[in-house]
């Protein structure tokens, strides 16, 4: 199933792609859907992390399927493609269970304005287990919406938590 998401931040295309590969920002981003996140930057402008999911945060009819099971891995790679203009390549993939998930992000100024930022995500995502994948599918559909106010959130409060680690906007 496809997704898609956009968000206006305070803050440069370049603090943005520094935030999201922070691992303490990870963790919360990802805290709730995963047990003992391991967090890791291999390299600049990109970070990974894994673990096992926690069964709490997926469909009922998945969670015997899941519980300590299955692992997470979550890996994200920006690269600058102009001043002020970044993109992502992330995937997501669930080892023992037939799911993942391909995204992209892009960052962009906003109208020339380096202090501001547009963010967009695009993707799919499949869950191929026989007679419920749809069903999972149409749940996490459901909860995607809550996910991104979630990660506006999470983006905004780090800003002012962080303040003047940041370029934030007037």
């Amino acid at each position: 199933m496809q997704f898609n998401g956009d968000a206006h931040y305070q803050c440069s295309p370049e603090a943005f792609v520094e935030i999201s590969t922070t691992p303490g920002f990870v963790a919360e981003r990802i805290g709730p859907l995963l047990k003992d996140p391991v967090i890791e930057n291999p390299q600049e402008r990109a970070v990974s992390a894994w673990g096992c999911i926690n069964p709490e945060v997926v469909p009922a009819k998945v969670r015997s399927l899941v519980a300590n099971k299955a692992r997470v891995e979550y890996d994200e790679v920006w690269t600058q493609v102009a001043p002020g203009d970044f993109r992502a390549k992330c995937t997501l993939a669930v080892k023992g269970l037939p799911v993942s998930a391909e995204f992209n992000q892009t960052v962009t100024a906003v109208s020339g304005d380096l202090n501001q930022c547009q963010w967009h995500v695009d993707g799919d995502y499949h869950v191929l287990i026989p007679l419920i994948g749809r069903s999972a599918e149409n749940t996490i559909f459901e909860h995607l919406e809550q996910a991104f106010e979630r990660d506006r959130r999470i983006v905004n409060n780090w800003l002012i938590g962080h303040a003047g680690e940041y370029p934030i906007a007037q």
